[in-house]
Parts: C-alpha cells; sequence; structure tokens
C-alpha cells in the first residue's frame, strides 16, 4: 500500500476458465480468488469522472462472503496508447466498521456513491506479470444492474517510472502467448463501460 504506478492493459474475454487453464498450465500460480465490492465516488458536478480520476472505496470478501480486508484508492487520470498508465495511492482498511466510517466523512464532504461495481476476480502471477481475470463484472445504480462481461487485466506495479514503450510491450507479449492481439483491446475503464451502457438503454425506452 502506498504511492506507486499501476501499468495494465485490459482485454475483453469470452471465457475466463480457458485462460485460467492456460496459465496454470505455464506454472502461474492462483494469488487470491474474492469477491470485490468496488464503490466509486463522485461530486454532484461529476468534476472526477470528467476528469478520469477514480476515487474508490473497495471491499474484499471470500466466496462464503466473509470480510478479507478493504481498500481506499485515489487513481490519476490514464494515460498511454494501448496501455493504461495511473499514478494510484492506496491505503488498507483492516475492517468494514473502518469502511462504514470514511463513506460518511466522504458523504459530508459531498462525495457520493456513482456505480458500485460486483466483480468475481482470480488473481494470477506468471512470471513478474500479474493477471486480473475478472470473471464477472456488474455495474449497478439503484435498480438499473448491467452485467459487463468478463475482463482480464495484464498488470504490472511499480514505485517508480518505467518506460512506457518497453512496459507495453512486455505485458502485450504476456498477453499473445494466450492468443489475444492488441484488437482486443478495451481502453474503456469499468465506469465509462457501464455509463455507456446505462445511456444506451436509457435511450430506447
Amino acid at each position: 500500500m502506498g504511492h506507486f504506478h499501476e501499468y495494465e492493459v485490459k482485454i475483453r474475454i469470452s471465457e475466463p476458465s480457458k485462460l485460467i487453464s492456460d496459465i496454470e498450465k505455464l506454472n502461474g500460480h492462483l494469488l487470491k480468488n474474492v469477491i470485490q465490492y468496488d464503490i466509486y465516488f463522485d461530486n454532484s458536478d461529476h468534476e472526477l469522472t470528467k476528469n478520469d480520476i477514480h476515487l474508490r472505496i473497495r471491499r474484499e470478501f471470500n466466496e462464503e462472503m466473509n470480510f478479507l480486508r478493504g481498500e481506499f484508492s485515489y487513481k490519476g487520470a490514464h494515460r498511454g496508447n494501448l496501455i493504461e498508465i495511473r499514478p494510484d495511492t492506496s491505503i488498507e482498511l483492516l475492517s468494514e466498521g473502518e469502511i462504514d466510517k470514511l463513506e460518511t466523512i466522504l458523504n459530508r464532504l459531498d462525495y457520493y456513491k456513482l456505480v458500485l461495481f460486483i466483480k468475481k476476480r482470480e488473481r494470477w502471477k506468471l512470471k513478474n506479470i500479474e493477471f486480473e481475470i475478472d470473471k464477472e463484472v456488474i455495474g449497478e445504480v439503484g435498480k438499473t444492474k448491467i452485467n459487463l462481461g468478463s475482463f482480464c487485466q495484464a498488470v504490472f506495479e511499480t514505485e517508480v517510472k518505467m518506460i512506457e514503450d518497453k512496459t507495453t510491450n512486455v505485458l502485450w507479449e504476456s498477453l499473445n502467448k494466450f492468443g489475444y492481439t492488441k484488437k482486443d483491446f478495451e481502453k474503456k475503464s469499468y465506469i465509462d463501460l457501464f455509463l455507456y451502457k446505462k445511456n444506451s438503454l436509457s435511450k430506447e425506452k
């Protein structure tokens, strides 16, 4: 936890179980298998969303829905071509009580829940690359629930800045071995994907 740089390539996948099997065959090892509840916050003017800044509280549970840990993160605007690079500052939250208090503080500062994402995630490591496989991502606002599908994020985190082109190539090479190409790149964040689908559904009504 602390301040670091997050380098990430996200792709949409159709068969999470196949990718997991392929990683396992190459001697990748499972780091975690969790259910994540991610709440993103913004003010009434949507200043953070407009500037591509993410303010997030995460609750992490095991498959039996026992609380494991929490996290409060500020992620700056992303940059990069065929890669997402964000400055990330995070602190660990050790109890649901701490999370509830933090939510109260944010609300009093006029930051409110923008969207909740519920994700079934497995995190694998193969050599020095981590693969965050979101088997299911559901976005929720009020009564609106939208299944965004399945995704994989090849991730490299470091406390020092890396050469962008070199890091991009390393992450894509890690995905190429499983048959994915740059055509599979998903440049939209989960927030952008959710809001796009939500607006599309509203226009259809």
